[in-house]
């Protein structure tokens, strides 16, 4: 896991990830207890100096009757779960944060093609190997074997150089193919519909409420550490998190991988149960536009994926209900056009996917 980070999930609870992974931090510093990546321990002490205590490894015979050894394990079980709910909101709000590599502008220039006396040249030196220069029939042979090899070397050449021009230049079906690879490991699965332009239309397939934890860590007023059943609120707030941030994280990697497109407009699907025929069902809870130029300049480690949505995205259509704001499914009635983009996915195949 590349650099390090810390993140308060709630009072008294902290959760950190470097090399050794995910770690959370639970308490005040004078008795914290420290649970993941590195084992289980405790931490005592004020000011600059800290005692640190590690609760994993071995224990001496008779300790696992002793009441404190009972209430210790007792302990560590709910330290671990309390990890295992942070990790897991900790997921969540981080879903927008995902880095790509930078995306350029269309004028980014095509690499350099070699010519093909250069990949003949490179191809008797691979066919050489470590042949001495006495050994004139070892090198007949292989530049007899370069030149057989050349032709289909040079086909692939020239077919890299054209995708490479083609994407740059923004041909709707190599871009489109370029996003459908690119989506493949999504944990959300995307599915890339069209190509109009410079703007690409997407469809992105995810959970439902059972994706977000029912619980949450926290501390007591006596600073002990406690799981608590999270608010309808809070959930549903957790929720559009989730929602919004698979369709930014979305978004961002079509942008890196497609130099040509300059506006994103997704449809969200929420996955949901099969109907009575066994066919896979999905409402659509949110439709968004996104443009590249608005996303340039975020502050995206402490900024939430939804304010990000609410602030620069366009044409956005969400359907909230109640004093929770449950996600509900958008009434499209009056949208043929996100209708006919839905038409257009195989939801069998996402709905596969993402089970």
């Amino acid at each position: 896991m590349a650099g390090f980070f810390s993140v308060r999930i709630a009072p008294g609870l902290r959760v950190s990830a470097s090399s050794r992974g995910l770690r959370s931090h639970i308490g005040p510093r004078g008795a914290r207890l420290h649970v993941g990546g590195g084992g289980t321990g405790v931490s005592t002490g004020t000011g600059p100096f800290t005692y640190y205590h590690p609760l994993s490894g071995g224990r001496r015979q008779g300790s696992s009757r002793s009441p404190s050894a009972a209430a210790g394990r007792r302990r560590a079980s709910k330290a671990e779960r309390a990890a295992e709910l942070a990790a897991a909101i900790l997921r969540i709000d981080g879903l927008h944060r995902q880095q790509f590599p930078p995306a350029r502008a269309p004028v980014a220039p095509v690499p350099d093609t070699p010519s093909r006396d250069e990949v003949l040249a490179e191809l008797q030196r691979q066919h050489r190997g470590a042949a001495r220069w006495w050994q004139w029939s070892r090198r007949r042979d292989a530049s007899r074997r370069a030149r057989a090899e050349l032709p289909q070397r040079w086909a692939k050449i020239e077919a890299a150089t054209r995708h490479t021009h083609q994407l740059l230049q923004g041909d709707p079906d190599t871009v489109l193919a370029a996003l459908a690879e690119s989506f493949e490991d999504n944990d959300a699965p995307v599915a890339p519909v069209g190509v109009e332009g410079d703007e690409a239309h997407l469809v992105v397939l995810v959970p439902g409420l059972d994706a977000v934890p029912s619980h949450h860590p926290t501390t007591t007023q006596a600073g002990n550490l406690s799981i608590r059943r999270m608010s309808k609120t809070d959930r549903w707030a957790l929720y559009r998190q989730l929602v919004a941030g698979h369709a930014l994280v979305s978004a961002r990697e079509a942008f890196a991988v497609a130099p040509s497109l300059e506006h994103v407009s997704l449809v969200v699907l929420r996955d949901e149960e099969d109907d009575v025929y066994g066919e896979p069902r999905a409402a659509p809870v949110l439709a968004t536009r996104l443009t590249r130029a608005t996303l340039h300049g975020i502050r995206w480690p402490e900024v939430t994926a939804w304010d990000v949505i609410e602030q620069v995205s366009q044409d956005t259509l969400l359907n909230t209900w109640g004093r929770a704001r449950e996600v509900r499914g958008l009434d499209l009635a009056d949208e043929p056009d996100l209708v006919r983009l839905i038409d257009a996915v195989d939801l069998d195949a996402l709905d596969h996917e993402i089970s």
